[in-house]
């Protein structure tokens, strides 16, 4: 059963830990939290908490004198956009490079749609693997009482190690999950089809090196009529140009781009005839410091509200999708 769980060895102190701790009160919660943050200020961790105004409230009464030692940040900030999100515990890290990290997470999944509840679900699986050179550990808190069903079962596959809020446990080593699935070989129901053919009031645009240009402005009349923004309609044709130029030089050379709306949103699908997938989370991951390429994919995941990629049949499809206002 996935949530099984089996004894196992510290991990190590030089890599990331990525812990799943759910709790059904208060009381479980303080037993999760607080000696662990304790533990880590003593050693001379950084420790940045992640959560409501309520919890942080209730850690920092337990916290006591030690309360102003800590960063926190409010959830529903942080977790506005997975891929952000992302970035920004890379930064956080970066930026405290000479310390170990740890990182309180505290998200409320029960006001997610079903689309952004699989997103944050990725979120946790690639998590795995961006944050692999973060020296630290990111506890992740599930609150039973409010957690959907389906994102609790989810938990321990996306997290490598869990953790008790039993007070006999509540200091111990976290405990490896058997149902722990790697991000490379995570699926969610659907990831191994193709998507739905675009509606049937779409509109689509044939390209190539010499039409990159005529695709841009394609692009940029239908955002305006739709009532996009500027800025907006400006990061939309970077984001489409940078995946239709990716389409010209790495795949087949040519493709098909579809843009609709959708409710409150535009979607662009680029389709690539000859694309292959070379790295199985495309643009998650930043480009390598001072590396003069592989900023195309990264960019367009961190600018539009969501990008979907499916790759079936030796055709890559590339969706796009950004709010209007």
């Amino acid at each position: 059963m996935d949530h099984v769980t089996v004894p196992s060895p510290t991990p190590a102190s030089d890599s990331f830990t990525h812990v799943a701790a759910p709790f059904g009160s208060d009381r479980e919660y303080l037993a999760l939290v607080l000696p662990r943050v304790r533990a880590a200020l003593t050693a001379g961790e950084n420790v940045l908490v992640i959560t409501g105004q309520e919890r942080l409230a209730l850690l920092r009464e337990g916290l006591g004198r030690d309360a102003g030692a800590i960063d926190a940040t409010p959830a529903d900030r942080w977790y506005d956009h997975p891929a952000r999100a992302l970035n920004a515990v890379l930064d956080y890290a970066k930026e405290r490079r000479d310390r170990r990290v740890l990182l309180i997470g505290d998200q409320r999944w029960q006001d997610r749609t079903t689309r952004e509840t699989r997103e944050w679900i990725r979120y946790e699986s690639i998590a795995n693997r961006v944050l692999a050179t973060v020296h630290g550990t990111g506890l992740c808190l599930y609150d039973r009482r409010t957690t959907p069903p389906e994102v609790m079962a989810a938990m321990y596959r996306t997290h490598p190690y869990s953790l008790t809020p039993h007070p006999a446990t509540a200091s111990d080593p976290p405990r490896r999950n058997n149902g722990y699935v790697p991000p490379e070989s995570m699926l969610l129901e659907g990831d191994d089809k193709p998507f739905d053919d675009p509606p049937v009031w779409s509109e689509a645009i044939a390209f190539a090196l010499p039409t990159l240009k005529r695709l841009r402005d394609f692009v940029a009349t239908r955002a305006r009529r739709a009532g996009m923004p500027g800025e907006r309609v400006s990061a939309l044709i970077l984001c489409v140009a940078e995946i239709a130029a990716n389409a010209v030089e790495h795949g087949g050379g040519r493709g098909v781009a579809s843009i609709w709306e959708d409710d409150d949103e535009i979607i662009c699908e680029i389709c690539d005839p000859g694309g292959t997938l070379q790295d199985s989370h495309p643009g998650y991951l930043p480009p390598p410091e001072g590396s003069p390429r592989g900023y195309g994919l990264w960019l367009t995941r961190q600018t539009c509200d969501l990008m979907e990629i499916r790759a079936t049949q030796g055709v890559t499809k590339v969706r796009l999708h950004m709010k209007l206002p």
